[in-house]
């Protein structure tokens, strides 16, 4: 029998030990998702993530260009009267 860690003790792992550990969890949790769970957590990740890096509506513009094209965006602003 494997006894589990006092919670209540400090307990130190390597850099690589932790790394190891938290792939393995990060891993069996990704695996348990359901697609929608899974679809559901990337679209708010990439909201966030694109929120923060472009605040600015000109920064928007000019990554969504950067990323497609000047016609995605005029089809864009288009659906928003603009």
């Amino acid at each position: 029998m494997i006894a589990l860690p006092n919670p209540n003790s400090k307990m130190t792992l390597t850099q690589e030990q932790y790394d190891h550990i938290l792939e393995q969890y990060v891993e069996l949790v990704v695996d348990a998702m359901t697609y929608e769970e899974l679809y559901l957590y990337t679209y708010e990740g990439t909201e966030d993530c694109i929120r923060t890096h472009y605040p600015e509506p000109v920064q928007l513009l000019n990554e969504i260009e950067s990323t497609f094209d000047k016609e995605l965006v005029k089809t864009l602003l288009k659906s928003v009267g603009k």
